[in-house]
């Protein structure tokens, strides 16, 4: 569960918007949408792991939904609530955190984390756990830093007891993200997050840094200074560290490129990369902090491994071959650097059709007038980018052959068929030998052959 690539879940916090129903039902499609999603990327986690998500999930999208004026209204009742519900004096050391009820009916505000995990492990609506989160709100950043201190001392098992803190741990990173960082990321702590963990904490560094981009810059130099990020890895470097190095980077970026620079300085050459292609590729869309990060690129990395974070970022824009361009054209990319993004371009287009159906020779077509503004050998990206295609996908050797006999028909070239069995398609035995023995060359032809398996 760990190994999930942030990449996979991020979408489910950003992208998704609830239909337009009444409130009430706004909320319970949301929440019920986002437990389908992720449901989806755990493949084969349990139930009590989808509803954590989803309420995670389902507070920061709330929290991210309302207008300021109207969580400053709500907030000031809810105060009022906890105020009345408080005792009068000191609390005691380990009280129970209590929380305002929304009728007031309730005969204890007090949270019964215990009936909580039962809850979550598939008992209860949807409709509960959005009044649930809609309490959380009201608590003060103090008083969360509180209930998690509370969770930590309850006779559960660590994984509830971790989900159920993850919960909180959301809630307090929207309310005060230094307190959530700090509650985490301590000296001597050298656990590895879970993926709902890494996510909280990345969106929390990335909200302070909006807002004071120096406090946050300095904050992960004091932690770094304290060895909180120590790694045993051959990288040298956790996940987490890599997350939150690519968040000061993006944020630093377009005001102050030197001092993106000098954070990278100071990774190793396979740190820095992994921040570069890893983060900032997965985080910027087209816009004009392109030239800048190519610019940052090319200063850190070498030569093979910049084409390869470009290459990265170009195949993530090949649904429209206009946005690849685009981005080559802020880029300046250089000769070696526009044929590696087509090549990946390429690949990705031909991936993303065959995954669903064969690829028609109108699409290969289009690809190959646009990769021949960008590219030297068309026959290359072709053959290569067919031969891969068909690996797994539901586009067969035979349709894909077809495709590469057109072109070498057209031309009398078999540089097509020689890049198209040097890709996956050497895997297909017999087909692939037969089609082998139309290469020329015979050296080139018992090479071939000599790849088939």
């Amino acid at each position: 569960m760990a190994n999930l690539a942030l990449e996979e879940i991020s979408p489910f916090f950003t992208t998704m918007n609830p239909i337009r129903r009444s409130r009430n039902q706004q909320d319970v499609s949301l929440f019920g949408r986002v437990a389908i999603a992720i449901g989806s990327v755990l493949r084969g986690g349990t139930l009590m792991m989808s509803a954590v998500l989803a309420i995670v999930g389902g507070c920061w999208l709330l929290m991210q939904r309302r207008s300021i004026s109207t969580v400053e209204t709500e907030t000031a009742t809810l105060e009022k609530q906890i105020a009345a519900a408080r005792p009068q004096g000191p609390a005691r050391p380990g009280a129970a955190v209590k929380i305002p009820t929304e009728t007031g009916d309730a005969e204890d505000g007090k949270i019964d984390w215990k009936k909580i995990v039962s809850q979550l492990s598939g008992q209860g609506e949807h409709a509960e756990l959005t009044r649930l989160c809609k309490r959380l709100e009201g608590l003060t950043a103090g008083e969360i830093d509180a209930a998690l201190d509370e969770i930590g001392r309850l006779d559960l098992p660590a994984e509830p007891r971790e989900r159920l803190a993850g919960m909180l741990l959301g809630t307090l990173a929207a309310k005060d993200p230094e307190a959530a960082l700090n509650r985490f990321v301590k000296a001597g702590d050298c656990r590895v997050p879970d993926m709902t963990v890494t996510g909280i904490l990345t969106n929390a560094l990335e909200t302070w840094a909006r807002k004071d981009l120096g406090k946050a810059n300095a904050w992960m130099d004091r932690k770094i200074s304290s060895g909180v990020f120590a790694s045993n890895t051959l990288a040298g470097y956790g996940p987490m560290r890599i997350q939150l190095e690519g968040v000061l980077v993006r944020a630093l970026l377009p005001s102050d490129p030197a001092a993106a620079g000098r954070r990278l300085a100071e990774l190793t050459e396979d740190g820095a990369f992994r921040v570069l292609s890893r983060d900032y590729a997965c985080a910027v869309r087209q816009n004009q902090d392109d030239a800048a990060f190519a610019t940052l690129t090319r200063d850190i990395l070498p030569e093979s491994r910049r084409i390869e974070v470009f290459s990265n970022h170009a195949s993530r824009l090949s649904k429209d071959y206009a946005d690849v361009s685009g981005y080559l054209g802020r880029i300046d990319a250089t000769s070696a650097e526009r044929e590696a993004c087509v090549e990946a371009v390429a690949e990705s287009k031909m991936n993303s059709i065959a995954y669903d159906r064969a690829v028609t020779l109108d699409e290969v077509e289009a690809l190959r007038e646009w990769a021949g503004t960008n590219h030297s050998d068309i026959d290359k990206v072709t053959g290569t980018a067919l031969g891969n295609a068909i690996n797994g996908n539901r586009m067969s050797f035979d349709e894909a052959s077809a495709i590469v006999l057109h072109y070498y028909e057209a031309s009398g070239d078999d540089a097509v068929i020689r890049a198209f069995l040097a890709s996956d398609a050497r895997s297909f035995g017999d087909s692939a030998r037969a089609l082998a023995e139309k290469i020329a060359d015979p050296g080139q032809r018992a090479e071939i052959l000599e790849r088939i398996w």
